[in-house]
């Protein structure tokens, strides 16, 4: 969503920037009819029709080199019908559809990298739009095969979502107004490829259609045949493969029970499956104001206690409980939404992470504290996304991390101090951008580096401790291009290899061709990007 914006606002200043180059060019411009706005190479910037000195109709914009950038109509001015943009070579970035200056229809994204000289990717989400809201089913893909299915309502995930793994759906997720309240993993192998655990097939209205048990890919308990219904209408039994019964009966005793007061008045509701409870359990005032309220999992543990409301929906302060029965959060809802105060608990009751809600987004600042007490990490959030100053601590007080996020993605100057050296540079949406450099904990020079848009790009040069030359050579958009050059500590030069495309074409100048059995990793590797592992989100 943000890099859109940006290619919206950059868009639209393009087109005023140019238009002042065309006046100063041509000293015309026609406000009425179509017009051309030129870069100063003499390439067309973008052209289009005008209704009152304003864009309207079908437009384009180029880049600098001629090749297209973006495409679209308005109607009365507002963005209408399919507008596509494009990255640099030409290739699809997004195509969204329009009316009345609103999403309306899907929403396709893509992606690329760069795989060894060769541009690869393609679709990664096809997101369904009414009036700029997500609803219905999203599309997600992941190396142009479906990887997950989600479903939205008013712009939250709600209902059933799909994980797959080729054709393969291998688990099934319940939301509730973007709350994961379950989850289930099927369709499971092991290293050697073996069927572990539940199978289940589906109709394509997406009833269960058959489930089945395996143990190292033999069938193993209940196979279950259901209707498009989702009845079972055909049960077996197997062991080690081979059927020992053709006829089992199923007994689902999940039976709901219920208590009244003297009155009359219904003092308590709840399911139980024999005699464990599950699911929500009420207990009533005896005038039905005041209606208290337990979570219980399939297995009969607490999951959380409070107050609903009429419509079971849940209402003021609330705790959530580890499997142990320890307080995992005190919490507040309002209609179902957490609001307010959340403070969340480590087992031994010592708070983990406190911070604020708002609709159900966690917003505001947010601090996660260490077992110790220490403080860990300090956040700022606008609607569950970074945004604004990150800090993070070593359980000793030391920085480890500092920088800021813009709206979900990490922007400007960031530092890390990472183990054995330190780590300093910018990003821009997110991606390294600009010259980086890494020093050792002395101080120090360990490496310095230039990226654009998070690939390699220029002068690459690492370093010994006391700022001498280990390794120097050069990128191309994350390609090794021309010489490199690998010293000893004594400045001596070891070796020089040369690049073309990241394939090696000489070494020491002779012509070389890597042999089979010689592998890439035989050579120096340098990893200039970082993995951090943050703790998860809290989720009930």
């Amino acid at each position: 969503m943000k890099i859109f914006k940006l290619i919206f606002v950059f868009v639209i200043l393009l087109f005023f920037a140019n238009i002042k180059l065309f006046a100063q060019k041509n000293n015309k411009i026609n406000p009425d009819g179509y017009n051309k706005f030129y870069y100063k190479n003499g390439k067309v910037s973008s052209e289009g029709f005008m209704r009152n000195g304003k864009p309207d109709d079908y437009w384009k914009t180029y880049y600098s080199s001629g090749i297209l950038k973006s495409e679209g109509n308005r109607k009365l001015f507002k963005l209408d019908s399919l507008w596509i943009f494009y990255d640099k070579d030409g290739d699809t970035l997004k195509k969204i559809n329009y009316y009345n200056n609103k999403k309306n229809g899907y929403y396709f994204t893509y992606q690329y990298k760069n795989n060894n000289g060769k541009k690869i990717g393609g679709l990664i989400s096809k997101e369904l739009y009414v009036n700029d809201i997500k609803q219905g089913k999203s599309f997600y893909y992941k190396n142009g095969k479906l990887d997950k299915i989600i479903t939205y309502k008013d712009g939250q995930k709600d209902g059933i979502a799909y994980k797959y793994n080729d054709t393969l759906i291998t688990s099934i997720y319940k939301y509730n107004k973007d709350y994961l309240v379950f989850k289930d993993k099927i369709n499971r192998t092991d290293k050697k490829g073996n069927r572990q655990g539940i199978w289940k097939n589906f109709y394509k209205n997406g009833k269960i259609k058959s489930q089945k048990t395996y143990v190292n890919n033999k069938l193993n308990g209940l196979v279950i045949e259901y209707n498009q219904q989702g009845k079972p209408v055909k049960t077996a039994e197997y062991k080690g493969d081979s059927l020992v019964s053709d006829s089992v009966d199923i007994k689902f005793d999940i039976k709901e029970q219920q208590e009244f007061y003297e009155n009359g008045n219904i003092k308590f509701v709840g399911s139980f499956l024999d005699s464990i409870p599950v699911g929500l359990h009420k207990y009533y005032s005896a005038d039905g104001s005041v209606i208290k309220a337990r979570y219980y999992t399939k297995s009969g543990i607490l999951r959380s206690s409070g107050t609903v409301d009429t419509l079971s929906r849940k209402q003021g302060d609330w705790l959530l409980y580890y499997p142990t029965g320890e307080v995992k959060a005190k919490a507040k809802y309002i209609n179902n939404m957490r609001t307010g105060k959340w403070t969340f608990y480590y087992k031994n009751q010592k708070v983990e992470q406190t911070g604020f809600y708002k609709r159900g987004y966690p917003v505001n600042e947010w601090r996660w504290y260490y077992p110790s007490g220490k403080i860990w990490r300090i956040e700022n959030l606008t609607k569950g996304k970074e945004n604004g100053n990150f800090v993070e601590f070593s359980e000793i007080g030391d920085t480890l991390t500092k920088g800021e996020y813009l709206d979900g993605e990490k922007e400007g100057y960031w530092l890390y101090s990472v183990g054995d050296h330190i780590e300093k540079g910018n990003y821009q949406e997110g991606l390294k951008n600009g010259l980086w450099k890494y020093y050792y904990t002395s101080g120090d020079k360990m490496f310095v580096g230039n990226f654009v848009q998070g690939q390699e790009n220029g002068k690459f040069t690492y370093y010994y401790p006391k700022n001498k030359i280990y390794l120097k050579g050069y990128y191309d958009m994350g390609v090794k291009e021309k010489l490199w050059y690998k010293y000893d500590e004594n400045g001596e030069l070891l070796w020089t290899i040369k690049y073309h495309n990241d394939k090696i074409k000489k070494i020491n100048g002779v012509r070389f061709k890597l042999p089979r059995k010689l592998k890439a990793s035989d050579f120096p590797q340098q990893n200039n990007n970082i993995t951090r592992d943050y703790p998860k989100n809290t989720k009930e």
